[in-house]
């Protein structure tokens, strides 16, 4: 855990040592994109129970819409990791750090 750790730490201070070309973002937009999931409109206390019916449909797809983001941002995360790791190792290759 302690090695571990320690990768990390110097993983970012290698990485903070890097030219100035690596800061910013490389995100086309500068930001990872919002969920394109839109929350439905809850009925009201006294609407009807297909009302009610339809609104829990909906909610069951929001759900679902979210949870699709989720796994994908999480994915992209951990393709990005893989990247950074991929760039240190190369780096610490070439440098001839163990």
């Amino acid at each position: 855990m302690r090695l571990l750790l320690a990768l990390l730490v110097g993983g970012c201070l290698l990485l903070a040592q890097l030219p100035a070309h690596a800061e910013g973002s490389l995100l086309p937009s500068g930001e990872y994109p919002e969920a394109d999931c839109r929350s439905p409109l809850r009925p009201l206390a006294g609407d009807r129970h297909s009302e009610w019916m339809h609104y829990r449909n909906e909610m069951l797809r929001y759900r679902a819409c979210v949870e699709a983001y989720v796994r994908t941002a999480r994915e992209d995360m951990q393709r990005i990791q893989r990247q950074v790791d991929r760039a240190v190792r190369d780096y610490n290759r070439e440098a001839g750090m163990p």
